[in-house]
């Protein structure tokens, strides 16, 4: 975790935000089934999926 950081623009009326990083091993195909479901789950601001190379 990163933790709080300031936002380079506010979002949403807020200043600041937690920035976290994971990293997961998973196959190439499910990318897009867990963008999907961070998408619809909320609570979120931004999120970034990465495949490594």
């Amino acid at each position: 975790s990163w933790g709080r950081k300031n936002l380079h623009y506010a979002r949403q009326d807020l200043g600041t935000g937690n920035f976290h990083m994971f990293q997961c091993k998973m196959p190439a195909e499910s990318i897009k089934e867990v963008s999907r479901e961070l998408k619809i789950q909320g609570g979120l601001l931004q999120f970034m999926i990465k495949a490594a190379a």
